[in-house]
């Protein structure tokens, strides 16, 4: 099974932005095949975290990411959920314990509040530094979820168009069967149409075969020769053990942390579909708590989650989020994708 999603981004930077990003999140929902009740939940999360940017930052993001939850079995229909995103620069909160209450408003909205928005998601979470900005995680699934036949790590992504274009040269996408877990991440050269659809027709060729890494990488390869070319990363986790490995060709960033060990990516020289010398596929150390961070070079390397505190244990999007938020680089589509280890999940079969 096969699962692909991109973001969208929402820039909050007047009043009527609000009403704005409500009715595409509604949109979004109900093609996602959300009940009236619950598209119209995910309405109010998104107003409140709008109205949010705008009353106490002057202006942020909202991002809007499709999601897909694997079913009991391969072949079981996913369910579909919404992840809505709040990002912003401004002054923070003092007091997130009391921001959080609900029903606690503090710039004179409908006066919902964060308290709400979290009893309205099915998961919530709130990043916020004083002075330095917050980020507010709420996810929405149409479904209650089952438990899956792949015990999944936790995943944050956010991958969107550089400013001016409408379509992305940055891509992902994830694929289960019994015995495995992969993530792509494909960065079409330059950006606009022509690095999206090297970047689609990479994601495509992903989806449709069911390769090991190095056969994935030389089919990628072949498939992209009439293509401007691209930049690609591959990371497979196999059962039994939960066995972690990495495959890349080109400029990806990306680290593995396990505690205070940090590990980066290995990734060759080269381009995709023009020239590609080099496949080797590395293995790094996976286990409880272990945490990846893959991201394109449209956003700088300079992140480090020290600078943070407390950031390293958060929710994975929440992680992407910020690092997304403070190094994005404005003339280059981004992407990056953060996935964790929980401790309860980790399974040694």
């Amino acid at each position: 099974m096969g699962l692909k999603t991109n973001s969208l981004s929402l820039r909050v930077c007047e009043s009527s932005a609000a009403g704005e990003a409500r009715r595409i999140a509604i949109g979004w929902a109900e093609t996602l095949g959300f009940s009236a009740i619950k598209a119209g939940e995910v309405g109010i999360i998104v107003t409140e975290l709008a109205n949010n940017l705008w009353r106490h930052a002057g202006r942020g993001q909202v991002v809007l990411r499709a999601l897909t939850h694997p079913g009991k079995t391969p072949a079981a229909p996913p369910i579909r959920g919404l992840e809505i995103l709040s990002l912003d620069n401004g002054p923070g909160m003092a007091d997130l314990e009391r921001c959080s209450k609900d029903g606690y408003s503090t710039g004179g909205s409908t006066g919902i509040g964060l308290g709400a928005v979290a009893r309205l998601s099915s998961y919530s979470e709130v990043y916020s530094r004083h002075k330095e900005g917050t980020v507010s995680l709420s996810q929405v699934w149409a479904n209650p979820l089952p438990k899956t036949f792949f015990p999944s790590p936790m995943l944050g992504a956010v991958c969107v168009p550089v400013k001016e274009e409408r379509v992305s040269g940055d891509s992902w996408a994830q694929r289960f069967n019994q015995t495995s877990q992969q993530i792509l991440l494909v960065d079409g050269l330059g950006h606009g149409i022509r690095a999206a659809e090297a970047a689609n027709e990479a994601v495509q060729i992903f989806l449709q075969r069911d390769l090991t890494a190095t056969e994935m990488m030389n089919a990628l390869h072949v498939a992209l020769k009439s293509t401007v070319g691209a930049v690609v990363g591959l990371v497979e986790i196999t059962l039994p053990g939960r066995v972690f490995s990495f495959t890349g060709v080109g400029n990806l960033e990306g680290k593995v942390i396990n505690g205070n060990e940090k590990r980066s990516l290995l990734s060759h020289n080269g381009t995709v579909g023009h020239a590609m010398r080099t496949v080797r596929q590395w293995a790094y150390t996976w286990s409880q708590n272990s945490l990846l961070i893959l991201h394109s070079d449209g956003i700088s390397n300079k992140w480090d989650l020290e600078n943070y505190p407390g950031l390293s244990s958060r929710h994975p999007s929440i992680i992407a989020g910020v690092i997304y938020r403070d190094f994005r680089r404005e003339r280059d589509d981004a992407s990056i994708i953060v996935m964790r280890e929980p401790a309860d999940r980790f399974v040694r079969e």
